[in-house]
């Protein structure tokens, strides 16, 4: 089943090793309550819209979900706007180097039927002798669930086949064996053709190896 959460964690997954963060990659249900070094980039995934294809038969939603990509980072303050236009060229890269990570990434598109949009949003703010610049990549992500999504079908894992073979040939026409192992099956006697109850070969298949 694809799930907005699980798309968020392939995400995380995929923007690691992938930025100037580096491994400073966080979901929303694993951010660090410490200060952070930066750059840092943090994920979440707070809407997702469902809209049925039919009002007949199962449940089957087109969903609609927004990915949020928050990438930081800081600059010592620098006289003449330098740090600004320093931050803006960091945070022009981040936002390239998330788009490229996630965009067409084999994960996520083997899940999705496409990203409907993207929406970039920067913004710098002074802080003490620093200045921090926050770029954020908003991704929408489209994808199907089905009724199966919705009511899975409880299932015991099958561990063995067994296969018993009760032939069309009568080793006795007047027999009658105990406990065959398909009643309903076996001809009555006297019988001239099978099966008559007697199994006369078998074999089980251990699907657990």
């Amino acid at each position: 089943m694809t799930q907005t959460i699980g798309l968020m964690l392939d995400a995380v997954g995929a923007l690691k090793g992938a930025t100037l963060a580096g491994s400073r990659v966080y979901p929303v249900i694993d951010w660090p309550t410490t200060s952070a070094h930066y750059p840092v980039v943090y994920c979440k995934a707070p809407t997702e819209d469902k809209h049925s294809l039919s009002r007949n038969g199962g449940p089957d939603f087109t969903v609609n979900a927004t990915l949020k990509v928050c990438a930081r980072t800081e600059v010592s303050a620098l006289p003449d706007g330098q740090s600004a236009a320093l931050l803006l060229q960091q945070l022009a890269q981040l936002s390239q180097q998330i788009q490229v990570a996630l965009v067409n990434n084999p994960v996520l598109m083997g899940q999705l039927q496409q990203f409907p949009f993207i929406h970039t949003e920067m913004s710098i703010t002074p802080n003490g002798n620093k200045e921090l610049g926050e770029v954020e990549v908003s991704i929408g992500m489209e994808f199907l669930q089905v009724p199966e999504d919705f009511f899975p079908l409880p299932a015991v894992p099958l561990e063995s086949l067994g296969l018993t073979a009760d032939l069309l040939n009568v080793f006795d026409p007047t027999a009658t064996y105990i406990d065959p192992l398909f009643p309903d099956a076996a001809t009555p006697a006297p019988r001239s053709s099978g099966p008559d109850g007697r199994p006369e070969g078998g074999l089980i298949i251990d699907l657990t190896t």
